[in-house]
C-alpha cells in the first residue's frame, strides 16, 4: 500500500505503531469501534526520541 510506505518513515521516527483508517486518518491510538486498515509498526532500528538526531556518538579519549 502507497499511503502505508509514506507513513513508515513517521512511524519510525515516533517509535510507536501508527493505524490507517478507510476514512483517511492517521493516529497512533486505535480508534473505538472502528477496524484499521492497515497498522504500520516502527521498525527495529529506530532511534528513541531522546536521542535528539545526535546517533552514534565517538567518546572523547
Amino acid at each position: 500500500m502507497k499511503t502505508a510506505d509514506l507513513y513508515q518513515g513517521t512511524a519510525d521516527a515516533m517509535g510507536v505503531a501508527l493505524y490507517l483508517y478507510p476514512d483517511g486518518s492517521v493516529t497512533n491510538s486505535r480508534k473505538a469501534g472502528v477496524e484499521p486498515t492497515v497498522m504500520i509498526k516502527p521498525h527495529d532500528h529506530w532511534k528513541p526520541a531522546d536521542d535528539h538526531g545526535l546517533g552514534e556518538q565517538i567518546p572523547k579519549p
